[in-house]
């Protein structure tokens, strides 16, 4: 229900255009899922008020995170939400 209710307070719009650098963002984690056909963690997050998902390695936690770098890979729809999201890769994050 949280990550609902947070997708829906998300703005519409993306971070940036497809290879554009991102770096020092404070994000919210909002869900962490272990991807079925991958060897990996699939990352959905607030980025400045507008949605954002990744791959990652590492099992990242819920809650506050910087994005220290990373670039946009695509522009899309949230596959369950919706809601417009720019999907990361490359990512470096710190909790």
């Amino acid at each position: 229900n949280e990550v609902k209710k947070a997708a829906r307070q998300a703005q519409e719009g993306y971070l940036g255009e497809e290879g554009d650098r991102l770096m020092d963002l404070d994000c919210e984690i909002l869900e962490v899922v272990k991807s079925k056909n991958f060897e990996g963690w699939n990352i959905c997050a607030i980025i400045n008020d507008k949605m954002a998902s990744w791959m990652s390695q590492t099992e990242l936690k819920r809650g506050p995170c910087v994005i220290v770098k990373a670039k946009v890979k695509a522009q899309g729809k949230h596959w369950k939400h919706g809601k417009d999201e720019t999907r990361l890769n490359y990512v470096k994050a710190a909790q």
